[in-house]
């Protein structure tokens, strides 16, 4: 899976992100709302969307652990060098 921003807006603390989710060789697109907090020098960004893997064309878990729709969850932290 790889998630592959368009465009960003920051609204206080919120920044919202717009994209598309590509896995099993299918495109879709994806809105984001992540939270941000400074962490000392750092930025956190968490941020939380819900995905339904049958719009990627994919029918079926191989461990049969996915339900749809399922929560995806995207944490990082941005480090100025």
């Amino acid at each position: 899976m790889r998630f592959i921003s368009e465009s960003a807006r920051l609204d206080g603390q919120t920044l919202g992100v717009r994209g598309e989710l590509h896995a099993a060789g299918r495109q879709v697109p994806l809105e984001l709302d992540a939270t941000v907090r400074e962490v000392d020098t750092e930025l956190e960004i968490e941020a939380v969307s819900m995905a339904d893997y049958r719009r990627q064309g994919m029918t079926w878990s191989p461990l049969g652990i996915l339900r749809a729709p399922s929560k995806l969850i995207v944490r990082g932290r941005l480090v100025r060098r």
